[in-house]
């Protein structure tokens, strides 16, 4: 019944998490290091559509992106409860291949990232 939650907090619940070998696992890692705390890793899994899904039918919470959240039809016994303290971000890169023409699904998410963050044409 809370409006949000502190990320030391994530301490003391049961959590099917990213697995450790995956970038936003990592960068949830290093959050929990720096307020000195560790998961409480019930499940792990390199599908987000998994965590879905066992937090779906047990007594399991997850964490996920924002965005995939409001993408959700979340059901009426769920809820979405903003992580804070410290309030976490991260930056990502995209790297793809100095080649012309690019791969066909390489092109189309660079021309979506330059579309969302202009970018000068010389990087």
């Amino acid at each position: 019944h809370r409006d949000a939650v502190p990320w030391a907090d994530l301490a003391a619940i049961p959590l099917c998490l990213l697995a450790p070998d995956m970038q936003n696992r990592r960068i949830m890692d290093r959050i929990m290091h720096s307020v000195g705390a560790q998961f409480r890793t019930t499940l792990q899994s390199n599908s987000q559509v998994t965590l879905i899904a066992h937090v779906l039918q047990g007594p399991w919470s997850t964490i996920l992106p924002e965005h995939l959240v409001h993408t959700l039809a979340l059901p009426p016994h769920l809820r979405a409860i903003p992580l804070t303290t410290p309030d976490a971000a991260a930056q990502v890169g995209l790297v793809v291949p100095d080649r012309d023409p690019l791969p066909t699904l390489a092109a189309a998410l660079f021309a979506e990232a330059r579309r969302l963050h202009p970018i000068p044409d010389q990087i």
